[in-house]
């Protein structure tokens, strides 16, 4: 057992699945950008980039949080796999 953070980073809400002997996992962005990065593993300890599922989102004014409107926040994603592809879902 590894007795240290493994990642030293806010990853809030974490999902992660495993493919072959890869690991892959995803966590809440809410409105930062690129958002809902996927992170890769093999061990489960060691963690890298692989990808972000979106570089940017509409300018709306909910989403800049602009006055009192309400960003439409990205939380909890769900990596899914059904040997073709890896499709996420989000609630928002």
């Amino acid at each position: 057992m590894n007795p240290n953070p493994i990642i030293k980073l806010d990853y809030p809400d974490p999902d992660v699945i495993r493919v072959g002997d890869t690991y892959y996992m995803v966590s809440t962005t809410m409105h930062f950008m690129p958002g809902c990065e996927i992170l890769r593993s093999y061990d489960l300890i060691h963690w890298e980039h692989a990808t972000y599922v979106y570089e940017t989102l509409d300018s709306t004014e909910g989403q800049c949080m602009e006055g009192k409107k309400i960003s439409m926040d990205k939380v909890c994603g769900q990596l899914l796999y059904d040997t073709t592809r890896v499709p996420i879902t989000y609630v928002l």
